[in-house]
């Protein structure tokens, strides 16, 4: 079972694929030179659905299994 506390990435970064400004920890944001900046009015994350905290493998086959019984075009 995944709980919270083992997503914990301390080390890891958000890094914006436009300007390159990031943070670690939503709250504090860096230029892409490294300085403190004031942080964005809004931000999105993408991420992989089987990353995400906020949905249940179960789920995730639910989804999966929809999706087959949607014809392509």
């Amino acid at each position: 079972m995944i709980h919270q506390s083992e997503l914990d990435q301390s080390n890891g970064r958000w890094i914006c694929e436009n300007t390159g400004m990031w943070t670690r920890d939503g709250l504090t944001f860096f230029s892409a030179r490294g300085d403190e900046i004031p942080p964005p009015r809004s931000i999105t994350f993408h991420i992989w659905t089987a990353y995400s905290p906020f949905t249940t493998w179960v789920q995730i086959v639910y989804d999966w299994l929809d999706a087959l019984k949607i014809p392509t075009a």
